[in-house]
């Protein structure tokens, strides 16, 4: 009554990207991980003002529980937007970012990872 899904890749042909003659999705032939061999996530928090210090952007490093200050620029849009310059004036670039309520993640790729001990 139903034709085989074999049967029907034959008549029908493969999707393209398909190797002929396979069953598989090409999915299934690529075991390779494309991920870079050096990724760090630095966390990115606004600490308001308090009575002795005025407002501030807290960069941790929880891989090496590393921690640096910076002042809280207010013509920048908010503590990312500081961070992100902060970072640019050291030529890094984060390759993805997330969001956590009040905390922002930036994920940064190094060819050496030594190098971002120099930021903290």
């Amino acid at each position: 009554m139903f034709a085989s899904l074999a049967s029907l890749g034959s008549r029908v042909g493969h999707p393209a990207g398909w190797p002929e003659g396979s069953r598989d999705a090409p999915h299934k032939h690529n075991t390779k991980m494309n991920t870079p061999q050096n990724t760090i996530a630095i966390l990115v928090n606004y600490v308001g003002a308090t009575n002795t210090k005025g407002a501030r952007i807290k960069l941790s490093l929880p891989l090496w529980e590393k921690r640096a200050w910076l002042s809280y620029n207010y013509e920048e849009r908010d503590a990312e937007a500081g961070a992100l310059r902060w970072f640019a004036e050291a030529n890094l670039h984060p390759i993805a970012r997330a969001c956590n309520g009040s905390q922002v993640i930036l994920l940064f790729s190094f060819d050496n990872a030594e190098s971002i001990r120099g930021l903290f």
